[in-house]
């Protein structure tokens, strides 16, 4: 595991995007396609825009498949959907394929079902995503596994439908299978309050890990990306 430090998070972003770049042409050159995977929520917002902005970088994006690491049971429009705010910020101007969870569909569960057939359908190798974006709670989770539904998050094949601990909102997320057999992964950690998950990420393995500490400790070549101190 390797830990980035950075002063101001436009030059942690400006290693996000470089490193996606880097990824993208060692593995389009290698297999022919890139798949990604990447969190929602306000923190890769300027990943995303930086993204857009340096579109022209790469010439290969139809090559290029994007998927989420979990979405909320809400419709693409509804301002707290992950797939919709990336949308918003642009990302999907760009020329590759997108495939986010279908919150259209009749019910969670079929959204779940759908999602599995690509995942399958793409990650043909078996081997997970060739790039990983990932992102932390203050309270160890990641994607939308959380203490409560670890168990079944483990035991899941590559996705399922969960409930919040706390808003109880329906929440649909990649399993704790797909996350460990990536190929590559990157970790945002931004801010003082996650101090405690970078402390727990560089402590040694315990008997009861939070989801995060599982994610990076069974993923292949993890990269910690922060702005704090170390």
């Amino acid at each position: 595991m390797e830990t980035k430090h950075f002063l101001e998070r436009n030059e942690a972003f400006d290693f996000l995007v470089e490193s996606f770049f880097q990824f993208a042409h060692h593995t389009v050159s290698a297999k022919g396609t890139f798949n990604v995977a990447v969190s929602g929520g306000s923190t890769p917002s300027p990943f995303f825009i930086q993204l857009v902005n340096k579109a022209s970088y790469f010439d290969a994006w139809d090559k290029v498949n994007f998927f989420w690491v979990d979405e909320r049971w809400v419709p693409f429009e509804d301002k707290e959907s992950n797939f919709g705010e990336a949308s918003r910020l642009g990302l999907t101007t760009i020329p590759a394929h997108f495939y986010p969870f279908q919150t259209d569909s009749q019910t969670p569960e079929i959204a779940v079902e759908l999602y599995q057939e690509q995942l399958k359908s793409k990650l043909v190798d078996h081997y997970g995503f060739d790039l990983l974006v990932l992102g932390a709670g203050a309270d160890g989770h990641t994607a939308s596994i959380f203490h409560s539904n670890l168990a079944v998050a483990c035991s899941s094949e590559l996705a399922f439908a969960t409930v919040h601990p706390t808003t109880e909102q329906i929440r649909l997320s990649i399993g704790m299978s797909v996350i460990s057999q990536s190929q590559n992964t990157l970790l945002i950690l931004f801010g003082e309050e996650k101090r405690p998950i970078l402390h727990s990420l560089n402590m040694p393995k315990i008997a009861r890990m939070s989801p995060i500490q599982i994610a990076i400790f069974t993923t292949k070549n993890p990269v910690i990306v922060t702005d704090i101190n170390a």
